[in-house]
């Protein structure tokens, strides 16, 4: 269960990073993704009764899945006022794939702009990493 925590933690620091050129915002949603895959991974190990972590509640959050869009996205079942809140495998997996398809969206954007744009202003390639995962 730590190593759960720690990958959903890190996915939720690498989310606040800035994301300055288009380069560096695919490769940190590509380590998010990484991060999310690896916390999964580490709760399906085990039982589905005890496949769940406690996380610090984000200030902000309110129990609307696009207002957290990822990183202290807070379960319905969780109450505001509370100083933890509890991550299950479903809302884990629900994050993870909000991340795909931010990476997916990324990547079509970075290939429109690729092909209106000189090739000068924005780069050769976006990243040499695959898109499966």
């Amino acid at each position: 269960m730590a190593a759960a925590t720690i990958m959903y933690d890190r996915a939720g620091r690498l989310d606040l990073e800035d994301k300055p050129t288009w380069d560096e915002r695919y490769n940190l949603v590509e380590f998010q993704l990484e991060a999310y895959i690896h916390a999964i991974h580490a709760l399906c190990l085990l039982d589905a009764r005890d496949a769940w972590i406690t996380v610090g509640a984000s200030p902000d959050a309110e129990g609307d899945p696009a207002s957290g869009f990822g990183f202290g996205y807070q379960s319905n079942n969780i109450a505001k006022n509370r100083d933890s809140e509890i991550v299950e495998l479903e809302d884990m997996r629900r994050e993870s794939e909000l991340c795909r398809a931010r990476r997916e969206l990324l990547f079509r954007m970075f290939k429109i702009r690729g092909t209106m744009a000189d090739e000068g202003n924005y780069g050769a390639t976006i990243n040499s990493r695959t898109l499966t995962v």
